[in-house]
């Protein structure tokens, strides 16, 4: 599978812009919305996380065949799946 997104890992630094290993910014997390400090926080880790999350979300369909059943029939595995296209643009 060949991965759109800019490779992992992510790190955010202390004003929420998230580097790739190129120190190059991926994404920046910001005040516009007016969110409280502690959930723009909380975002931007969550997004730095994401290559990470969607690395162990391939390793956990892979383990149980589910990468390879379009029609999911256990409730997990559905979610694995779901998650995976989402990560992937197709939901």
């Amino acid at each position: 599978m060949e991965n759109k997104h800019t490779p992992g890992p992510w790190k955010v630094d202390s004003l929420n812009r998230i580097y790739d290993d190129n120190d190059l910014i991926v994404c920046l997390c910001s005040e516009i919305h007016r969110y409280p400090r502690e959930s723009i926080d909380a975002n931007a880790h969550l997004i730095a996380a994401a290559p990470d999350m969607l690395e162990a979300l391939y390793s956990a369909a892979d383990l149980q065949h589910a990468t390879e059943n379009d029609n999911c029939t256990d409730e997990t595995l559905c979610l694995y799946c779901t998650a995976i296209a989402k990560a992937e643009g197709g939901v």
